[in-house]
């Protein structure tokens, strides 16, 4: 229809945030519902926003993603101070671990994985070790530890 934002993925978000502006429709729930946002009769619900950063928009509102943006902002200063770490034994580990940050920040923008138990067990273990090194509390090279 004339005026009308297109049926993608997009103007669907778009129109699920217009009519849950705060809280969004549920954490997972954007599968469920967009079929009634895109006019489609029979959706698959295992369809999800192929998008983290929308499908957190979508799902959890306005207040989700200011603090998912928060949580960004905080790991964009830890990858920051990653790649500036003045022992050169550290720089490789830490190197590693901003390039794995960073591919999952991009990575992010064409699936949305936090809902798949093994993909973010794996980002929370990745944000653990990039917040470890950028603290400099990793194990040095050489300890002594039993």
């Amino acid at each position: 229809m004339p005026g009308e934002e297109p049926l993608g993925g997009d103007g669907i978000v778009v129109r699920d945030v217009r009519a849950h502006p705060l809280a969004g429709v549920g954490p997972d729930n954007f599968r469920l519902a967009y079929g009634s946002y895109a006019g489609l009769m029979d959706a698959d619900p295992r369809t999800h926003s192929n998008n983290m950063y929308l499908e957190i928009l979508a799902g959890g509102g306005l207040l989700a993603f200011a603090a998912f943006l928060w949580l960004l902002w905080r790991v964009g200063g830890c990858v920051l101070r990653l790649l500036h770490v003045p022992a050169a034994a550290s720089l490789p580990i830490s190197a590693g671990v901003a390039a794995g940050v960073v591919a999952m920040g991009l990575h992010a923008m064409v699936d949305s994985f936090l809902s798949f138990a093994p993909t973010y067990v794996l980002f929370a273990l990745t944000l653990g070790c990039a917040v470890a090194c950028a603290r400099g509390t990793e194990v040095p090279l050489g300890a002594h530890r039993i």
